[in-house]
């Protein structure tokens, strides 16, 4: 026993405690988000992410965006030169993809379904086709909206997508985009 009735404690055990607790903050506690300035961003970041630049097999692009954000689940705030956050880019990667529910329905089984019923009867598939990907759609979960959300809004702000609130004689319905 120390001066004072405390007992003393074994290194191991405090070193044990400390690393518990940090797995455990990092676990329970919200991350922090890291941040860009907004031109550095839109110059560098945001013509790949657009599709306005190729990304191929050199570009060293996603490693230089994950050392932005820390990680590929991980978001950054945007911020303006006064350091205020004007908006949040998603993580590049979302885990909705990876799913063990057999029913939830896939990209893959909606396209061979539909190369089936096409070389059955062609022009069958069409219809099936829209309402597949429509079910596929509707069962998407409320974070990967989100994500979908904050893109459209980004390449909104930057004029890359047409507003149609703004552009009245170009509305296009989100049953359209299917027909296509």
């Amino acid at each position: 026993m120390l001066d004072g009735g405390k007992k003393e404690t074994n290194p191991i055990i405090q070193q044990l405690e400390a690393q518990s607790n940090f797995i455990y903050k990092s676990l329970v506690e919200e991350q922090d988000v890291n941040i860009l300035p907004e031109p550095i961003f839109v110059q560098h970041f945001l013509p790949y992410f657009s599709g306005q630049v190729a990304i191929d097999e050199t570009s060293t692009i996603y490693a230089e965006w994950l050392s932005v954000s820390g990680g590929p689940h991980k978001p950054v705030d945007i911020i303006d030169q006064h350091g205020n956050v004007l908006y949040r880019v998603p993580p590049v990667y979302s885990t909705y993809n990876i799913s063990t529910d057999p029913d939830r329905p896939d990209i893959a089984s909606i396209i061979i379904a539909y190369s089936q019923h096409e070389s059955h009867i062609p022009g069958s598939g069409e219809s099936m086709f829209h309402d597949e990907i429509k079910n596929y759609l509707d069962s998407m979960d409320v974070e990967t909206r989100e994500y979908i959300e904050q893109w459209t809004n980004i390449f909104r702000r930057y004029g890359l997508i047409q507003d149609n609130a703004k552009d009245s004689n170009n509305i296009v319905d989100d049953d359209d985009i299917l027909e296509y």
